[in-house]
């Protein structure tokens, strides 16, 4: 009887030790992916239907241009990439568009320590281009940055995104921020 009684302990004690752990490990995977959904500062990799989506729930009747970004400011370290989302609406004939980034900040050095050609170095991919886009379409793509150089603490730099219809025409302007962390 003694030795049937340590037997059942033991597997009760096994099962109790097995529903902890079981429990602990789901809690690091829902914690994982909370993280990852919630707390990304909507950094974008890759341009996917589900971001496509979010741009066009942004746009309004008349609107030409949006960002997925939100409050129109990048948050990122000094060496680090962020990819930020935009789109554009074309609301005139099918034409050609065209974009370019540019630093908006008469300050930069005083603020940053470096100058406008060097903040504008830090839009590593997107910082031009152009597009065809059909009347009533939507055209979204990435635009990815990079700040280096040395900066000053909390560095903030206005930027604009410039967009020109095929006319040389402005489309639409609308500004941006990137704080260095």
């Amino acid at each position: 009887m003694g030795l049937g009684l340590c037997i059942e302990m033991g597997k009760k004690i096994i099962i109790g030790i097995l529903i902890i752990v079981l429990l602990i490990v789901a809690s690091l995977f829902w914690a994982l992916s909370y993280v990852r959904t919630e707390h990304t500062d909507n950094n974008v990799e890759t341009m996917n239907s589900k971001i496509e989506d979010e741009i066009n729930k942004l746009f309004v009747e008349d609107q030409r241009f949006v960002f997925y970004l939100p409050n129109r400011q990048v948050k990122v370290g000094l060496g680090e990439i962020f990819g930020a989302a935009f789109g554009i609406k074309n609301l005139l004939d099918s034409q050609r568009f065209t974009w370019k980034i540019y630093v908006n900040d008469s300050e930069v050095y005083r603020k940053c320590n470096l100058d406008g050609e060097d903040a504008e170095n830090w839009i590593i991919i997107g910082k031009k281009g152009f597009v065809d886009i059909q009347k009533g379409e939507v055209y979204t793509d990435i635009f990815r940055i990079k700040p280096m150089g040395s900066t000053l603490d909390n560095c903030r730099i206005r930027f604009g995104f410039l967009v020109l219809d095929e006319n040389g025409e402005e489309y639409s302007r609308e500004p941006f921020d990137v704080v260095v962390k």
